[in-house]
């Protein structure tokens, strides 16, 4: 009988112990930030839709929904491939193959050492234009450039077709002191653009 009682309690204690370790992963896999990523018309209200030269902008908003601050490092970010356009074209021999048709900007995040401070209960925006020359009338509206941005791409207009862009990353981040990394994520946006 004392075999069974102290099994049962070992067994007890072993779920127990695994419910407080599981609930302690999910409270630290979930970041204190919410991160949206769209495309905006030249009037910075949401499209998949553009026609002619119209200015596409490409936005990515990380809202900190915590009551501290965070800093985003630069190290747990795809600086690389955010923004990045793709498209099916057909090749020499008629066949649909994938093209890279690259991003608008160099660097991000070249002038900060750590990463970009996102101060509790705001909001960071990184929107760059697929054209800033082709947007310049948008300067005043798009600060940014400076703060986030380095070596902008001066891109042609993308013609007639359907385009997405997407990316896969993790974000690393420091809050209270402490370093965290996200889950990975998937981000993609499909959209058109019409003659």
């Amino acid at each position: 009988m004392k075999s069974f009682s102290l099994s049962w309690g070992i067994i007890n204690l072993f779920l127990l112990l695994s419910t407080f370790s599981c609930e302690y992963e999910s409270e630290d896999n979930q970041p204190p930030f919410d991160i949206a990523f769209k495309l905006l018309n030249g009037d910075g209200i949401p499209s998949s839709t553009f026609y002619g030269e119209e200015v596409i902008i490409f936005s990515l908003i990380i809202i900190n929904t915590s009551k501290d601050d965070i800093i985003l490092s630069r190290n747990g970010i795809e600086k690389d491939n955010i923004f990045r356009v793709y498209g099916t074209v057909k090749d020499v021999s008629g066949n649909s193959i994938v093209k890279d048709f690259g991003k608008p900007y160099g660097v991000l995040f070249c002038n900060k050492s750590l990463g970009a401070v996102l101060p509790a209960n705001d909001t960071l925006k990184l929107e760059i234009p697929w054209s800033p020359t082709l947007s310049s009338d948008w300067g005043i509206n798009f600060p940014f450039y400076n703060l986030h941005f380095c070596d902008v791409n001066d891109k042609e207009p993308l013609k007639k077709g359907k385009y997405w862009s997407s990316f896969t990353s993790s974000f690393e981040y420091y809050l209270l002191g402490t370093n965290h990394v996200t889950n990975t994520m998937d981000f993609k946006v499909d959209f058109e653009i019409f003659p």
